[in-house]
């Protein structure tokens, strides 16, 4: 007799802490058979699981004439099945289960799902799901690519050679054959890069962590591959970018020219031969002409939100108040200038992963590329305040603070020097935001020791410093890729004009003078080229 035809196949549920009371008089004859019992049905759509449905017999004849296996008949599943459905509810989402649940009463060994969907060219695929139920398992999957659009003719092509996979499954090698594919622990699907078939996709190529719901892969992925990164929406994943100036040696994975990629360590081997503007570095290029020790960040290309939306400047307002020494000065004025937000994209590019500091700027000092900072034209703060060449405090004389005092050509030489430039502000921004949009570099907390700013109630109360800290003191302060000290110490310098026609640029970051809303992403202040500050570095970008 021909199943009974369920609806369409959803992600098994376990039911098992479930009292279903599914009645039936022992069936102690079906237990003893030596055959093994098996439930073959058909899911998906009504209309194509019944018209695969009138060509079962070509898949049942396959079977029976290995010997060995028995179709148990749809009346005896039908009763138990649909006692299952009374006690638990009609759901579409306990559909298998009841299937399940009902073959496990009845002594069926394997439940055989069978599907037929359109592939990307219209032709009909055919896919055999094996259920075993007592242990609520999907134990095997194969599927058969026909070459017709029409779906009787597909399935009369199709299900003898379904029947001949799940055959050689049981262990009938007279049956097995390439002419099909087969998931299980030992046969994988070719899949593109970054994309695996398994028995929980049905044997369709997916993202790792995905499963399959009869016509798509559907999840997050858990994790991916080698070569690959989870896409800003989560849902996929990509190619990872090759850093500027490597080239794609596989077609997957970045490294640097003349080299190749070794799979076993995972990494690039053989000497490379660097662009220009890279220095080789053992088995590396690195940005730069290697004069500047400090390590730069790959910073992918990406989109930027760039600016602030109102409701974020109402917040930054908030923040002021919150944060400042003087509530009464906070002006909401003061964001109009990260309006508009914009959506840019942002080619990809290196920064330093520190602010230059006092030690590094000195030696190209020593070089004779870069000019002494001349500290008389500086406005520092001491016990008198802020002063313009005023008495600077030893608080500041250390090497591993950041270079500051600098004006914005002093800064440009410098990274000229080191063979790189300063950054544009729009690539300050993406380092410092990443793909997420972050109020601050390390996410949209405010974490007030995790950064040296000017704290409410006296400088030093919170971050232990009462002005500069060395450079790299926060790591928990960092950006999205590891760049340190993008909030606060030193206002840094950027190669970009504050507004057109402006004789002025922008500066970015905030400094250990101010208060948290100027610590955000989005902050922007102007400062004329000539201008020398206690507060005021710089880093540069390649």
């Amino acid at each position: 007799m021909r199943p009974a035809l369920l609806s369409r196949s959803l992600p098994l549920l376990s039911l098992c802490a479930l009292a279903l009371t599914c009645h039936l008089a022992p069936l102690a004859a079906i237990a003893q058979e030596k055959e093994a019992r098996v439930f073959l049905r058909f899911t998906g759509e009504t209309k194509s699981a019944t018209e695969v449905a009138q060509q079962q017999n070509r898949f049942e004849a396959t079977v029976l004439e290995a010997g060995g296996v028995a179709f148990a008949g749809s009346k005896e599943m039908e009763t138990v099945f649909a006692q299952c459905r009374e006690d638990i509810g009609v759901s579409p989402m306990v559909e298998r289960e009841c299937s399940l649940q009902a073959a496990r009463r009845v002594f069926v060994e394997h439940v055989l799902e069978i599907e037929a969907n359109p592939g990307a060219a219209g032709h009909y695929e055919l896919t055999l799901t094996v259920w075993d139920p007592d242990n609520n398992a999907r134990v095997h999957v194969s599927f058969v690519e026909t070459q017709d659009k029409r779906l009787r003719t597909a399935a009369r092509e199709a299900l003898p050679q379904l029947a001949a996979n799940y055959l050689c499954f049981r262990g009938k090698h007279a049956y097995c054959t390439n002419s099909s594919t087969v998931i299980d622990t030992q046969h994988h699907r070719e899949c593109p890069p970054g994309q695996q078939a398994s028995v929980d996709t049905a044997g369709r190529c997916c993202w790792p962590g995905q499963g399959w719901n009869g016509k798509a892969c559907v999840g997050n992925p858990s994790a991916c591959l080698d070569g690959f990164r989870l896409s800003l929406d989560l849902q996929s994943c990509e190619r990872l970018p090759c850093q500027p100036g490597q080239e794609r040696v596989d077609g997957l994975h970045c490294c640097w020219p003349e080299q190749a990629y070794l799979a076993s360590s995972g990494r690039c081997i053989g000497q490379a031969k660097c662009p220009d503007g890279f220095t080789l570095a053992e088995q590396t290029c690195l940005p730069g002409n290697g004069r500047d020790p400090d390590l730069m960040r790959f910073i992918p290309p990406g989109e930027l939100h760039l600016g602030t939306t109102p409701s974020q400047a109402a917040t930054a307002h908030a923040l002021c108040q919150e944060s400042a020494n003087n509530p009464n000065l906070c002006d909401p004025k003061w964001y109009d200038h990260e309006h508009p937000s914009q959506r840019v994209q942002v080619p990809a590019f290196y920064l330093d992963t520190h602010e230059v500091s006092q030690a590094r700027y000195q030696r190209c000092v020593d070089d004779g590329a870069c000019s002494p900072i001349d500290t008389t034209q500086c406005l520092v703060v001491n016990r008198n305040g802020w002063q313009k060449g005023g008495e600077i405090p030893t608080e500041f004389d250390d090497p591993a603070l950041p270079a500051v005092c600098v004006h914005h050509a002093q800064a440009a030489a410098y990274c000229t020097w080191a063979g790189k430039r300063l950054p544009s502000e729009i690539e300050w921004e993406r380092a410092a935001k990443g793909d997420d949009d972050r109020t601050f570099p390390w996410g949209d907390q405010w974490l007030p020791q995790c950064v040296n700013w000017g704290e409410k109630g006296g400088w030093g109360n919170v971050d232990r410093y009462r002005y500069l800290s060395p450079v790299g003191a926060f790591p928990c302060g960092a950006s999205p890729y590891a760049v340190q000290d993008l909030a606060g110490n030193a206002w840094e310098w950027t190669a970009t004009p504050f507004s057109d026609g402006a004789r002025t640029y922008t500066i970015r970051g905030g400094g250990f003078n101010d208060a948290a809303y100027a610590l955000r992403t989005t902050y922007r202040a102007a400062a004329p080229p000539d201008h020398q500050a206690a507060y005021l570095g710089f880093r540069c970008a390649h």
